[in-house]
């Protein structure tokens, strides 16, 4: 083999080094409302359903494994209160159409931009279950100030940024 084969090769291995190589560009933060904005009715929809069929089937594996458990340890006054207390979660999940309204409301707000669905979908909740304006608006500045707080951290990994104000 000549040399010019030679250095041919080896060019054609540093350039796909350089290709195939991990890029250490700054993370950029997802932001999940452009995300929501993006998709269309039918995947905002599949989106919570698929959400709340993950719930219901979660809260049955509980019913069904962790609550025999936890029956012959607690006294059954006590579990029949728990039971009571606690409705099934798909009855707490209002129609998904209107939920979804409600967050695609919320993720017109730049401000919300960078709040991950699950959130977003709490505040929805509270909103449809008739929480004041005042307190979701503290609900969300404590929520943005943490989704920040999250991401310089795992920028930084500077502890400073997971210590939190105390409410």
């Amino acid at each position: 083999m000549n040399l010019k084969m030679k250095r041919f090769r080896y060019l054609i291995i540093l350039l796909c080094l350089l290709l195939f190589s991990p890029v250490q560009a700054e993370e950029e933060r997802t932001k999940w409302g452009e995300v929501w904005n993006s998709w269309t009715e039918l995947q905002k929809y599949l989106y919570l359903w698929g959400y709340k069929d993950g719930m219901v089937k979660s809260e049955s594996l509980h019913n069904a494994i962790v609550l025999p458990l936890v029956s012959q340890k607690c006294p059954r006054e006590v579990l029949s209160k728990y039971l009571e207390a606690a409705p099934p979660i798909r009855d707490l999940f209002p129609d998904l159409d209107v939920l979804k309204d409600v967050m695609t409301e919320f993720y017109k707000d730049p401000a919300n931009t960078y709040l991950e669905f699950d959130t977003i979908l709490w505040v929805s909740h509270l909103k449809l279950n008739g929480e004041s304006a005042e307190s979701i608006e503290r609900v969300l500045a404590r929520e943005r100030k943490r989704s920040y707080q999250l991401h310089m951290y795992l920028k930084t990994k500077d502890r400073k940024y997971l210590e939190t104000d105390q409410e």
